[in-house]
């Protein structure tokens, strides 16, 4: 009997100890679900409160207009929300010298090969000829994984020598629980936002007026003074340039427009950058000046004639245009006289590449060079013609006096649309389907891509 109570007590004693062992294995399991699940939660509420720093970095960029430069300056300390922080970085990618392709590209190709990629963002987007193309990589000088045809765009091929230009803000934004300085969860997203082109965003007028486009409508931006202001320009959101009468050349930092220079009595007329610190100037009596990052200097006299506009394929080519039909050529050392296209005033210049440049003028003649050569292409009529942009090869817009608007499709040039008696003094495209066109008695028009 002694015994059988004895085998009892061990199997009681046995029952006890592995009853112990489930309870702690349930208990081990419950703590370790709680605190899996806690860590989930938390993680989850530092992925939101990244993505809310995303929407506080967008609406600083797209409605206040901040810089993205100025996006690290103006936040530089985290933000509470919620039950933790974020802290929002950007990073802006906007190439001085955008490259070229390096070689001709199909419509289907994902390795779009490029002369340079300095300056261009590790995955992305570029904007060549009108179509908005998408990577992933950099590999050498190629971008590659590129997803074509993009936001309503048309992947088509393009040739060699085609621009590849890249205006990108890229935005950091960390979330953390409770604090960025000692997170129990923190999550990082990166977004990006791509602008084709910064110099719509800003027209300049009469009596030094200029005006700022924030995305719905315009409204003035600032009043330099009593000048006439005929050109302006935008390098990047805290770099633009406007010029006018008496020599008045005026700088806008990101926040402010100041004079930044006097270059005297002449008259400014147009003006080109091909990058951040290498900018052209000409104007009246064949002035030409230069900017090299630090001021405006005095470059070429190039004689009598008023010189009207002037652009650059390169930092080494450049062209110039104005009175009595001349034509002016930069080749990286001097300025001299290129070509005489006849006494026709010519006013607007542009150049799509090196071999590809428009020039309009007076009696709605239309010239163009073809790489060798400038010659008359065609003449529109009486109907004087003071500006021209191009898109792609195929696609240029032209404006001019009585509100006339003209379109080249890779053909011919034709009579697109008029508008009204207002002369149309310069036009501008972002892309095929987003051009802007302004004119006298502050008329701005605008193409969404059927009519103006």
């Amino acid at each position: 009997m002694k015994q059988e109570r004895g085998y009892l007590l061990m199997a009681a004693v046995v029952l006890i100890v592995i009853i112990a062992v489930f309870a702690a294995a349930i208990v081990y399991m419950f703590t370790g679900s709680a605190t899996a699940s806690y860590k989930s939660l938390v993680a989850k509420q530092a992925f939101y409160i990244a993505e809310a720093g995303v929407e506080k970095g967008f609406y600083e960029l797209k409605t206040n207009k901040i810089a993205c430069s100025n996006i690290n300056t103006t936040f530089p300390n985290s933000i509470a929300f919620a039950n933790g922080e974020f802290k929002i970085s950007a990073t802006h990618y906007n190439p001085s010298t955008p490259a070229s392709l390096s070689g001709s590209i199909s419509s289907s190709a994902t390795v779009i090969p490029l002369t340079s990629t300095s300056g261009y963002a590790s995955s992305g987007r570029v904007i060549i000829d009108d179509e908005l193309v998408d990577y992933t990589n950099i590999s050498g000088s190629s971008l590659v994984d590129a997803s074509r045809g993009r936001d309503g765009t048309t992947a088509v091929s393009h040739s060699s020598g085609a621009k590849a230009n890249q205006d990108l803000c890229v935005l950091d934004a960390q979330g953390s629980v409770p604090t960025i300085a000692a997170p129990t969860a923190s999550r990082t997203i990166r977004e990006s936002l791509f602008t084709a082109d910064n110099s719509v965003s800003k027209i300049a007028g009469s009596s030094g007026k200029i005006y700022n486009y924030n995305g719905s409508s315009w409204s003035q931006e600032a009043d330099v003074g009593n000048y006439e202001l005929y050109w302006i320009t935008c390098v990047s959101d805290n770099d633009c340039w406007a010029v006018g009468m008496q020599g008045k050349v005026y700088h806008y930092n990101g926040s402010a427009w100041s004079e930044y220079q006097d270059l005297g009595t002449a008259y400014l007329y147009g003006g080109t950058c091909v990058s951040a610190n290498d900018c052209w100037i000409v104007g009246s009596s064949g002035k030409i000046y230069h900017y090299t990052g630090h001021s405006w200097n005095y470059a070429a006299d190039v004689g009598q004639y008023d010189l009207t506009d002037v652009a650059c394929t390169s930092a080494n080519s450049c062209w110039a245009v104005g009175t009595s039909g001349k034509v002016y050529r930069y080749n990286g050392n001097y300025w001299y006289q290129y070509t005489d296209l006849g006494s026709n005033t010519i006013y607007g210049l542009n150049c799509f590449n090196a071999n590809n440049c428009w020039a309009v003028g007076h009696s709605g003649k239309i010239y163009r060079y073809n790489g060798s050569y400038w010659y008359q292409y065609t003449d529109l009529g009486n109907s004087t013609i003071y500006e021209v942009t191009c898109t792609s090869l195929n696609n240029c817009w032209a404006v001019g006096a009585s509100g006339k608007i003209y379109r080249y499709n890779g053909s011919y040039w034709s009579f697109f649309q008029d508008v009204g008696t207002s002369h149309l003094r310069h036009v501008v495209c972002l892309n095929a389907n987003d051009c802007w066109a302004v004119g006298h008695g502050g008329k701005i028009y605008h193409y969404s891509g059927s009519y103006w």
